[in-house]
């Protein structure tokens, strides 16, 4: 025979006090581990998730920024064959082969000025370093840092040298390095590509 108290919720009555039946501080205890640990999980698995993201979302942008660094020395090169100059005139790899240079993709005027004046300039010791890439929101490009000339725009963690080196008489190789932080340390894209003389 089932006792109506107990199953009605109620407690045994123990020297004439009636005890609530309830949990004990260490089924309370357990039962909040059990939980943090179920909500820690997928609160990690989050903050990884995002993580991951961004630094994808850097290496896609910085592989961009160093294939539009490519592209636009082939324009250039492009332009010279085209007006029938020196098809390397504007990018000496005598001034870009050992300290780099950095480049402004968005100056393209080579509207009859011959030789062009590229936006490919030589780099000093640590001046690549210093040549970060700012973001021309309004425009949506890309554009180096430079005190005086260009210095407006949103601050971002990317510098971009390019280096470009003599393979034969005929033939040029351009590397584009694309630095950036990524979290707590640094990480870079590079890209190569050679550029002939036809």
């Amino acid at each position: 025979m089932i006792n109506n108290n107990l199953k009605s919720g109620k407690g045994k009555k123990v020297g004439g006090v009636e005890r609530v039946r309830g949990f004990t501080l260490l089924e309370t205890l357990v039962a909040i581990a059990i939980l943090m640990v179920a909500i820690t999980g997928p609160i990690v698995a989050a903050q990884k998730s995002l993580t991951s993201s961004t630094l994808a979302r850097d290496q896609f942008t910085a592989g961009y920024l160093a294939q539009d660094a490519i592209e636009y020395i082939k324009s250039l090169k492009t332009y010279n064959i085209q007006k029938g100059i020196a098809w390397l005139s504007g990018m000496d790899p005598a001034t870009c082969s050992v300290m780099g240079c950095y480049v402004d993709t968005t100056y393209n005027d080579f509207s009859g000025v011959i030789p062009p004046t590229p936006g490919l300039k030589a780099c000093s010791q640590t001046e690549c370093n210093d040549h970060e890439l700012l973001y021309d929101s309004p425009n949506l490009t890309f554009r180096p840092k430079v005190t005086g000339t260009y210095d407006t725009g949103i601050s971002t963690s990317f510098y971009r040298t390019v280096k470009i080196s003599t393979v034969n008489p005929d033939e040029v190789r351009i590397e584009a390095m694309v630095k950036f932080k990524a979290g707590r340390s640094d990480d870079s894209i590079t890209l190569y590509d050679n550029l002939y003389n036809f």
